[in-house]
This record gives C-alpha cells, structure tokens and sequence, in this order.
C-alpha cells in the first residue's frame, strides 16, 4: 500500500503547479466517483495565462475582469460546460459548477458529475474547443482501486477510457485514502496560490 501510495503522490507531483520545466504545459484532469453518492468528481488544472487567452477568445468581454471574480468565473465554467462533453457507458454527463480559483501560474476548476449508471465500464471525453498548441493533457482516473493515467496531446479531441473494475480483485487503495491524497493535493495548490498571491 505504501508503495502504491508513493505513486500516486508523485503522479500528482509531476503537475505543472509543482513543476515549471517541461517546455509543454498541461491541463490536469483528475476524476473520481464519489463514495457516498452515484455522483463523480472532476478537478482541473489549467495553466492560468493560456487559459485566460482561450476565455478571452470566446468572450472578449472579459477582458481584463478579475479571473477570481464571479463574472469570469461564470464564465469560465460557461465555457467548459460548452467546450467539454463527457459519457459514462454512452450517457452524457451534466457538468455541476463547483468552484474555481486561480493563481499567478496555475487554475483549479472542480466541477461535479451527477447520477453516473452504477459500475460504468466507458468514459468518452470530446473537447470541442478546449485545446490550445502550447497546452496537452494528462488524464488520471481513479476507479475502486483502479488507476489510469494517460497523456494526450493538444491536438486530441476525442478520448476514450476503459474504466471497468473487477471488484473481486480491486484492492489497490481505499477510495477514503485515495480522496485523502487528492484532497491534499489541492490544499497543497491553494496554498502555493496564495504565495504567489502574496509576491
């Protein structure tokens, strides 16, 4: 378990928000099922000032609005709900706005997927809009114990992910101990935000 742990922990540490010396930045995509409910979870992390100029793009009325201000970040979740579709098993997902915030270098977006069909075996993602030729994409997907990482690059639109679980033999990590690392992944993200905010 430990071992599984460390793992996990350095995934998490290769993000941008940790790293700045890959000449390819990345959006993170981190998505969980929530074990209390038939909802999932879906974490993003943007690198601020490319995903600032593709917000602009689409709305140039933002332009210049505070990215932590309610208006942006309308519209901001505005642009993902329109740019991002994701299916579980050929159902698409609603995505529920949660939160955002947003620092000097790196975004968290964090968004809810509601009434998810029990035991999923598919997921689909389309980005329709949502790439940029500086920016790829790193996916990890935690599912009952089993975890799935892939890369892609910004020019795929069309992702595919095989997330069936045989839960005679999922016993990697338990879901509380995985939404732990993940919880303290992000608190870790918000306090570098707010160092960066400080300087």
């Amino acid at each position: 378990m430990r071992v599984q742990l460390f793992a996990i922990v350095i995934i998490c540490m290769g993000c941008p928000i940790f790293t700045r010396g890959h000449s390819m930045l990345e959006n993170i995509w981190i998505i969980y099922p929530d074990e209390s409910s038939t909802a999932w979870h879906l974490n993003i992390g943007v690198p601020t000032h490319q995903f600032h100029v593709s917000i602009i793009s689409q709305y140039p009325g933002l332009k210049g609005v505070d990215m932590n201000g309610e208006e942006f970040i309308a519209g901001a979740f505005t642009f993902m709900r329109e740019q991002v579709v994701i299916s579980f098993d050929s159902d698409t997902m609603n995505l529920q706005s949660l939160d955002a915030q947003f620092g000097g270098h790196d975004g968290t977006l964090r968004f809810l997927l509601p009434d998810i069909p029990p035991d999923p075996s598919q997921m689909d993602i389309s980005l329709k809009g949502f790439h940029d030729k500086h920016v790829d994409h790193r996916f990890m997907v935690y599912n009952h114990g089993r975890t799935i990482s892939r890369k892609a690059g910004h020019d795929e639109t069309e992702l595919h992910f095989d997330i069936s679980v045989d839960h005679r033999e999922a016993s990697a990590i338990p879901g509380s101990l995985l939404i732990g690392v993940i919880l303290l992944f992000f608190l870790l993200a918000a306090a570098l935000f707010r160092r960066q905010s400080r300087e």
